[in-house]
């Protein structure tokens, strides 16, 4: 009993920290997306707060996790979930793409791992009624998907001509998609019939978590086709003069500075600093456009900030 009243207590303690974590975090995000100064010095103690509640979130995930599993397979895969998954966070901005390449990789085996623990613990336990904190707990499968999605906002800064590659993503989404569900399928086709007739679990539920495993695998795919399309490719860029016709700036869950040129008979919007948008491209102005054929193909320009 005293133990079970100790654990809640520490549980308490973990919800108001995490509170106040992400309050902090969500405070300088709104803070950082609300300010218009092209100056970035401007937006570095801001940027620093965000990070450290960013850190400070890991960090008690972490601890969190090792009060409460105290098994040496357990420290190391939370130690990898939360320790390497913000070590890379903190080196994202600073290494290059062969680095980002590495991160997705990484994400990916640390999804794939914390997906086949919980079917390993499905299978070993055959208790599909009381799932504790080893299956349910959501934590690590969301900081995985973190890392994803930095890399997902680096690619935003990349215009590749044809989005045709995210469409091709599908057929090797749908092959290991198919590959994961037959594999858990054999995992646990002895214990999984006559749990889901006990729990009642409709085929709603199993199509649910198909089209989740889909889904996923479709954003890894079609996120590595592009950072290895970029990674690799060793051709050199293709110098173009364009006319600068546009600028705008878009808003949404980050400022984009864009400007828009006409590039080999085509309109394209092209990323920008922030700095280069208000002190050195002006409308009318002709700049030099660099375009890449692609490792695998897949075309792409990039404007490379100026050195005067």
């Amino acid at each position: 009993m005293a133990r079970a009243r100790k654990r809640n207590d520490y549980k308490y303690l973990f919800n108001i920290l995490f509170a106040i974590e992400f309050f902090g975090m969500a405070v300088s995000m709104i803070i950082l997306l609300a300010i218009e100064s092209p100056d970035s010095s401007d937006n570095t103690y801001f940027t620093v707060f965000f990070t450290l509640f960013f850190t400070a979130i890991f960090i008690t995930a972490y601890v969190q996790e090792l009060i409460t599993h105290r098994k040496l397979t357990d420290i190391i895969y939370y130690s990898f979930i939360f320790l390497g998954s913000l070590i890379f966070f903190l080196l994202f901005y600073f290494l290059s793409n062969v680095f980002t390449f590495t991160l997705v990789i990484y994400s990916a085996a640390m999804m794939c791992w914390t997906f086949f623990r919980c079917v390993i613990y499905l299978r070993t336990t055959r208790d599909f009624s009381s799932i504790d904190g080893d299956v349910d707990d959501k934590k690590p499968a969301l900081v995985t998907m973190v890392l994803l999605i930095l890399v997902m906002t680096k690619m935003l800064n990349v215009n590749f001509a044809s989005q045709i590659f995210m469409a091709w993503s599908f057929i090797p989404a749908a092959i290991i998609s198919a590959v994961i569900l037959l594999v858990v399928y054999a995992l646990l086709r002895k214990t999984l019939p006559p749990e889901i007739k006990a729990k009642r679990v409709s085929t709603w539920n199993c199509i649910l978590i198909a089209i989740i495993i889909f889904f996923a695998s479709f954003f890894y795919c079609f996120t590595t086709v592009g950072i290895a399309n970029c990674v690799f490719d060793n051709k050199g860029p293709t110098p173009i003069e364009c006319t600068v016709l546009e600028k705008k700036v878009f808003s949404g869950r980050s400022k984009s500075y864009e400007i828009k040129i006409n590039i080999n008979n085509k309109t394209e919007w092209i990323k920008v600093s922030s700095h280069e948008y208000y002190y050195e491209i002006a409308k009318g102005d002709t700049i030099t456009v660099n375009y890449y054929s692609g490792a695998l193909g897949i075309e792409y320009y990039l404007y490379e900030e100026q050195n005067s």
